[in-house]
């Protein structure tokens, strides 16, 4: 009864016990930080990584390929406005960015489709963003001659406005923080994907386990950290947004050099275009070079206020991407994947964590309930035949005694039966030994008494009618 009644409470929680649990937990930690890690480092040995035709479960490559996916957006849609220059002897039109454009008239991501293989297409699909609007550099200069001319100062003439270079990388800027927040949001959303199918190749089929570490370990984990990253993105923007993020001093001058020899390049193709003339010596080509310069002179000093400022956002656009690369999603996420789950972790988790992540299978719980069942109905029939045994021995006196008592030979027996009467009740006390001690009967037919051994009192029969009382005699 007793063994039975402890199975059933040892049925009542897990089968597993607490050492066992984190054993088990012990050593999915143990594969799951080895495969984490090797998938973070683009290391695809082991066999869940597929052959090199599987792309699925590459983490590194595929979160590289959103890196890739990321820059050429912030590159092809990241300005608000896309400065299309004014020469024309080059024969095609020159973008804010720099780089030469097949089509002017289609600035973004379509003019460059060639830049970019194919099987970055799919990346790129997941940022959708619109184009920015094409403007041209003379309407630009238009725009900062206005500016200038209603914030001008005490500032000597010639020297470009500094406020209104902040101001047009702040515009230019606005769309950075939605790029980044979607690029977070795709690289989340792969590596949550890729850890599910990690946790399940590795716990196999029990669906329970692998449920309950998706919502016990790795959704707050991802959540935490998508939230980190957010803030990280909100600091790294803020100091274009608010405009005090100054370039390096030597790259910035190195990129104005870089603008205004690609302006010389162009102005000599334009020079030549309008008025050819044979470069046959020295002479011809330095005054060819001094009549160009004069004429970019007479456009004022807007023209090198448009360089600054595109050379400005240039540079902060290159900063800002490799940030949300390197700060954002490679520091605070990445890296951090393969602590996800850890040996380390689980040697320090309490009996009540470790039950919420190792719960029963199913399987096991049926089991246990149809053992219970037949438990349960064991006991009862085991208390229903106890409880019958009880009230037997109530009625049962000489099968199952229910005390003892001593003899005592000075009892007295009064005798109230007629004397014929063959059916006198042979009283008695108990001995030690559990037998009865009979008293005999002076009505026996033969005048013996009953117990055989002991012989009853003379009679009186003076008197037939009457009844006196018998001492009976003390057992031998």
């Amino acid at each position: 009864m007793a063994a039975l009644e402890a199975r059933q409470s040892k049925l009542k929680i897990m089968s597993m016990n607490v050492e066992e649990t984190r054993a088990y937990l012990t050593d999915t930690a143990k594969s799951f930080q080895q495969l984490a890690f090797d998938a973070t480092h683009g290391i695809y040995n082991d066999t869940f990584f597929g052959s090199v035709y599987d792309s699925e479960k590459k983490l590194r490559a595929q979160v590289l390929n959103l890196n890739r996916a990321f820059g050429a957006t912030m590159l092809a849609k990241g300005a608000k406005y896309m400065v299309q220059r004014d020469d024309k002897g080059s024969g095609s039109a020159t973008s804010e960015t720099g780089h030469r454009d097949e089509n002017e008239k289609t600035p973004g991501r379509e003019t460059n489709q060639n830049k970019y293989p194919a099987y970055l297409q799919p990346f790129l699909d997941l940022y959708v963003f619109s184009d920015p609007k094409s403007i041209s550099e003379s309407t630009l200069r238009l725009h900062f001659e206005h500016l200038a001319a209603t914030n001008q100062g005490l500032a000597l003439s010639g020297i470009p406005n500094q406020e209104i270079i902040i101001d047009f990388v702040k515009m230019q800027s606005n769309s950075w923080r939605a790029i980044a927040e979607c690029h977070i949001e795709n690289v989340t959303n792969y590596a949550k994907k890729f850890t599910g199918k990690l946790l399940s190749s590795i716990v196999g089929s029990d669906k329970g386990i692998e449920k309950a570490l998706m919502d016990k370990v790795v959704c707050p984990f991802f959540d935490k950290k998508k939230a980190l990253m957010t803030e990280k993105v909100e600091e790294i923007i803020r100091p274009y947004a608010e405009g005090y993020a100054l370039p390096h001093e030597t790259e910035f001058h190195d990129d104005l050099s870089n603008q205004s020899f690609r302006r010389l390049v162009d102005g000599v193709y334009d020079f030549l275009d309008e008025r050819p003339r044979n470069l046959t010596n020295m002479k011809t080509a330095l005054q060819m070079l001094v009549d160009i310069e004069t004429s970019q002179s007479r456009k004022g000093n807007t023209k090198t206020t448009v360089d600054m400022a595109t050379a400005h956002y240039e540079m902060s656009r290159r900063n800002f991407t490799q940030n949300i690369v390197n700060l954002v999603v490679e520091s605070c996420l990445m890296r951090h994947i393969p602590e996800i789950l850890t040996a380390e972790a689980v040697a320090q988790m309490d009996e009540c964590r470790l039950r919420e992540l190792v719960p029963q299978s199913q399987e096991l719980q049926d089991s246990q309930e149809r053992q219970l069942q037949i438990l349960n109905s064991t006991l009862e029939l085991i208390q229903e035949h106890e409880a019958v045994e009880k009230k037997s021995r109530e009625y049962n006196y000489y099968f199952y005694p229910t005390g003892i008592a001593e003899p005592d030979d000075t009892h007295q027996v009064d005798i109230t039966a007629p004397k014929n009467n063959k059916s006198a009740p042979c009283l008695g006390a108990r001995t030690f030994d559990g037998k009865v001690m009979r008293t005999p009967s002076p009505y026996s037919s033969n005048g013996e008494s009953d117990s055989g051994n002991n012989t009853p009192p003379p009679r009186n029969t003076g008197d037939a009618a009457g009844w006196e009382p018998i001492t009976p005699r003390a057992s031998p």
